[in-house]
């Protein structure tokens, strides 16, 4: 099952294995969940390539929450 404390090393095994489907799913998952997938040690080991995918992908997107945080008048 996939789940927020297993889903990198999920990711890197797919990519190792050449599991591409797998591994577009685990990138699309650690978007969604992509505040909870920040925080963890295992994200911080990702290479950059990676970690921009990612980044493009999350869920609220950046934009989204840089705004939420202006007062509408």
């Amino acid at each position: 099952m996939l789940q927020v404390n297993n889903v990198v090393n999920l990711y890197e095994h797919a990519q190792i294995h050449n599991a591409t489907f797998l591994a577009e799913h685990c990138m699309w998952f650690m978007g969604v969940h992509f505040s909870k997938i920040v925080k963890r040690k295992e994200y911080k080991g990702l290479a950059i390539e990676d970690k921009e995918k990612i980044e493009t992908k999350r869920w609220p997107p950046s934009e989204f929450v840089d705004s939420s945080n202006c007062s509408i008048q």
